[in-house]
């Protein structure tokens, strides 16, 4: 059985695609670990990365080359995302970090008209706990 060359050079272009996108996921779940400073959060979005890249690879294994994990799809692979991350990546950063900070300024300014409700809540919470610390005091029977 063949393979023809125009088949192959497809299937190689899309493993190129198919790094670049793992790269732009890379820098998706680098932006959560930035923003959000979990210590546990690291260690699942790697797990997420990775199961994610090694089924994207496998299925597109299926879809391209029925089932044959091919060295050189592994290589485009890692092409694909070298290429990512020397020309695209800081783009990409900078960019999702503009819109980041502006969603997040934009939140604040939505949320601004809740924080005197938020004071309250505090103090009540304040009291509340307060009232139920010394709640024994109150009801004890001599």
């Amino acid at each position: 059985m063949t393979v023809s060359v125009e088949a192959q050079a497809a299937s190689l272009a899309g493993a190129v695609l198919l790094g670049l996108g793992a790269g732009l996921l890379y820098d998706f779940f680098r932006l959560f670990r930035r923003k959000i400073p979990l210590r546990l959060l690291g260690g699942i979005l790697d797990l997420l990365f990775w199961l994610a890249v090694i089924l994207a690879l496998f299925s597109y294994a299926q879809y391209a080359e029925r089932g044959q994990v091919r060295l050189y799809l592994a290589i485009a692979l890692l092409g694909g995302g070298w290429c990512y991350f020397h020309f695209i990546s800081l783009w990409f950063q900078k960019t999702a970090e503009i819109c980041l900070n502006f969603m997040g300024k934009v939140l604040g300014i939505c949320l601004r008209p809740l924080r005197p409700l938020c004071r309250l809540l505090k103090k009540f919470q304040k009291n509340t706990k307060n009232n139920f610390l010394s709640w024994a005091q109150w009801y004890k029977i001599e």
